[in-house]
């Protein structure tokens, strides 16, 4: 066989950056119909674009994965990050045993069953073929020691800057990142039942804040990422907002009990309140530019302060639970919270206080999303251990059983409609989406943990 002639790239990825399972699959199609020559790790091959990967089944998946260079079955794990089970597979992933094979995942033939296609180079040709998860061997390897891997910078939805942007801490302990721009592990370590907060940025992409393991708040983003220096009370999550103006701001229980705010202008700050222990704070972006906060201080009142006023609410909070606020696009702002007598209550702006009439699960929070025509959806776990949603775009109960202990995340998108992040009692990441419903994302959580979510 001749030197190959490359042909133009199919997509706009660049090596080692974001790329889509479509072009992925693309590229591993190019060696199937433009075959590079035999098996050799001494040599290599051009891929679409030109560039030359390694003959053999790790430089084919690196070629796949649009990598700068050709990695060994050792080296990819790496660049990806290990899913919960083979059944979590999706189009673009690998079955990868270190040191010994790799093939590239493509799509299912009966999920069920366990067949599917895929893509491998372990001998001349490269092949397109299916496979069998109950077999014994797959590609000449013992299935039993494949492990499923997805791609650092697979980004499900092309490169859009539009969906839902989601963050959960994962059963490994670890900063998970899940959503419409992509699945990642973000490789950070965080402090056992703590739950990380997620912000959409006024100019496109997000901001992630966190526990880290160190007890320090930590964030990360399309805004940069830094380590505060500012100590967590142990057991409490922050929460994060970004202004329509720019920037973005976290609030946060100290160690020493106090609310904290750490602004991406002008740093940290205390803001002289006491919180309750065992309880996180809220915030939302105004519409107008400033921020709005709640919380349950250290009396077990729900207090709110921020850019649109302050005030003790004289509501009494359930111990062990925490507020969440939305601002409307309209004016005004509105907080949900779970009442001492277990009851979901809101305290609205403009409004004040009301009882919903909803009983909830001890020890849990609500969350609350604002609409993009005005208005508020709340989510929850009921009593019941189900997850349960009421506001201004309807009212249900999904049916969908909760894990004790955890709460749920609300996002409301742009384009209409909202979408629930929650942890299901199997312990792994649901959604339940207005339009679509509910999916089991197949991510494995950590215990005592909850998503956070922002749409855009």
């Amino acid at each position: 066989m001749g030197p190959l002639t490359a042909l133009p790239a199919q997509a706009a990825s660049t090596p080692g950056g974001q790329i889509s399972r479509t072009e992925i699959i693309q590229r591993a199609q190019y060696w199937v119909d433009n075959q590079p020559g035999e098996y050799n790790q001494n040599a290599s091959s051009p891929g679409p674009d030109g560039r030359a990967y390694r003959r053999d089944c790790s430089g084919y998946v690196s070629l796949a994965w649009n990598l700068g260079t050709s990695l060994t079955t050792s080296g990819l794990p790496g660049v990806s990050w290990q899913l919960p089970s083979r059944s979590s597979l999706m189009p673009g992933d690998i079955l990868n045993i270190a040191g010994r094979h790799t093939l590239l995942f493509d799509r299912w033939i009966d999920k069920g069953a366990g067949t599917f296609y895929y893509y491998s180079f372990g001998s001349t040709p490269v092949k397109h073929v299916s496979g069998n998860l109950n077999w014994a061997t797959i590609d000449g390897a013992p299935t039993s020691s494949y492990k499923p891997l997805r791609y650092n910078n697979v980004v499900d939805g092309g490169t859009s800057t539009t969906g839902y942007r989601g963050t959960f801490q994962a059963n490994t302990g670890d900063l998970y990142q899940w959503g419409d721009l992509g699945n990642a592990n973000l490789g950070q370590g965080m402090r056992a039942e703590t739950s990380p907060a997620v912000a959409s940025l006024a100019g496109g992409g997000q901001q992630i804040a966190f526990q880290a393991n160190t007890g320090d708040l930590v964030f990360l983003g399309d805004a940069g990422r830094g380590n505060t220096g500012q100590g967590m009370k142990a057991g409490t999550s922050p929460a994060i907002a970004a202004s329509p103006k720019g920037g973005f701001r976290i609030v946060f229980q100290a160690n020493t009990g106090d609310l904290y705010q750490y602004d991406s202008a002008t740093g940290p700050a205390n803001l002289g309140q006491g919180m309750k222990t065992g309880t996180s704070p809220s915030i939302a972006a105004l519409p107008g530019g400033g921020y709005q906060i709640a919380f349950q201080a250290n009396t077990g009142d729900l207090v709110f302060v921020g850019d649109a006023g302050r005030g003790n609410t004289g509501q009494g909070m359930k111990a062990g639970t925490s507020p969440a606020i939305a601002a409307s696009p309209k004016g005004g702002f509105r907080i949900v919270f779970q009442a001492n007598t277990g009851d979901l209550y809101q305290y609205d702006s403009t409004t004040g206080p009301a009882n919903l009439g909803q009983g909830m699960k001890a020890g849990t929070s609500p969350s609350i999303a604002a609409l993009p025509d005005g208005g508020y959806q709340i989510a929850f776990q009921a009593n019941t251990g189900d997850l349960v949603f009421v506001g201004d775009a309807g009212r249900g109960n999904t049916g969908q059983s909760m894990k004790a202990g955890t709460s749920p995340a609300i996002a409301a998108s742009s384009d209409g409609g909202f979408r629930i992040l929650f942890q299901a009692e199997s312990g792994h990441l649901y959604q339940h989406d207005s339009l679509a419903g509910t999916a089991d994302l197949e991510q494995g959580m950590k215990a005592g943990t909850s998503p956070a979510l922002a749409g855009h």
